[in-house]
């Protein structure tokens, strides 16, 4: 598969979800139909650190459901000897492993419609430069590279514990936030936030499950958008308040990534509901199916404005208004008040297709907006 090819699949999704928005549809409306289907992706479990048992049930699970839906499943889980307070090292997934890593070129990667990182840990939380990382520099190069080219990144569970001293992977991941550390295993109340994103779907929206609940440095509300948020009243150890983000989606950069901090505990990987919530997070990054306002975010859409031109008085006339009305609605946003928000915002999509002289710039501006409103719109169902 071509970069132009991924392009192309992302467009059409973005175009997919702004044509069901301008109809309208539900907030709680089936994902859009996909043009292409999954063909290929890989499962990254290689570790430097501790090594969660889920990441041998992970990998066979996704086997699975690529042998079920049609698409084939590369494995870069190599052994090594990087022993440590965890253990003697890792003993990694032999009889499935590729030979040599896949993280050569850009290029190479192309092949993949989603990388999925299945809790790679490597021992990077004391910041130290000198840690060996799960991606050297020249690896890491060639993810860049890929999600630049218009790549899927899937994180799961200690996604977050990796790579702590690179900020792009952890902005690529986590929106800025990485694992902090966590209290006993227990059951604890995930909350859907976003229940229009196809990855949400038949989620049910206060879902009590037994799990691993992870702490992070910093909330990423803001950076990503936040798909499921976890009860802190609900359990015990949790350390980030009344708003702790769980899973969350994002587009970065040319790409899109989608992370799901649950799925600690080996029998997630035999729960119907929360493989299937998995596997459209990754056809969602692989660009395959669309919807639920498609990850967009305030500073997403804030970005593009910052771009547009302000050579005349009208042209700073029209741009003061829009950034008025987006700032209103990310307050109103922000303040839990989303009929409100979508009130502001569809003006300011109105707007933003009449300000650009550019037909396809003004039509991907609106869409963006567009996309926010749906946002807000499913949103409002679960407040």
């Amino acid at each position: 598969m071509t970069s132009s090819t991924r392009s192309r699949r992302l467009v059409a999704a973005s175009a997919t979800g702004a044509v069901a928005v301008g109809l309208c549809a539900a907030a709680t409306a089936p994902a859009a139909a996909a043009e292409h289907e999954l063909e290929e992706i890989l499962v990254v479990g290689k570790t430097l650190g501790f090594r969660h048992s889920h990441i041998d049930e992970t990998t066979h699970a996704l086997i699975d459901l690529g042998a079920e839906h049609g698409f084939d499943v590369d494995v870069w889980d190599p052994p090594n000897d990087s022993g440590g307070w965890w253990g003697p090292g890792s003993p990694g997934q032999p009889d499935l492993t590729m030979d040599t890593t896949p993280f050569t070129t850009a290029a190479d990667l192309e092949q993949y419609d989603s990388i999925v990182f299945v809790s790679p840990v490597d021992n990077t939380n004391n910041l130290d430069p000198d840690q060996p990382r799960l991606l050297d520099d020249a690896e890491l190069a060639a993810l860049q590279g890929y999600v630049h080219d218009g790549g899927g990144v899937v994180g799961i569970h200690a996604a977050t514990d990796t790579m702590h001293t690179s900020s792009w992977f952890t902005d690529l991941i986590g929106g800025g936030a990485r694992f902090a550390g966590h209290p006993q295993q227990q059951t604890a109340t995930m909350r859907v936030e976003n229940p229009a994103h196809p990855s949400m779907l038949d989620v049910p929206t206060a879902w009590e499950r037994w799990d691993e609940w992870y702490n992070y440095t910093l909330n990423p509300r803001g950076e990503v958008q936040v798909l499921m948020t976890l009860d802190e009243s609900t359990y015990d150890g949790g350390s980030m308040g009344a708003d702790h983000p769980i899973a969350w989606c994002q587009n970065f950069e040319g790409g899109r990534s989608w992370h799901q901090g649950a799925g600690h505990v080996d029998e997630s990987w035999s729960d119907p509901t929360f493989l299937t919530s998995v596997l459209r997070g990754i056809r969602w990054t692989a660009g395959t199916v669309s919807g639920g306002g498609d990850c967009v975010t305030f500073g997403e859409v804030d970005a593009l404005v910052a771009e547009l031109p302000a050579d005349t008085a009208r042209d700073r006339v029209a741009l003061t208004q829009l950034e008025q009305r987006l700032d209103t609605a990310r307050e109103h946003a922000e303040a839990g008040e989303h009929d409100d928000a979508v009130r502001t915002l569809r003006p300011a999509r109105a707007l933003a297709g009449a300000l650009v002289a550019d037909d396809a710039a003004a039509e991907h501006l609106a869409g963006k907006v567009a996309d926010l409103i749906t946002w807000q719109q499913a949103v409002a169902t679960t407040s």
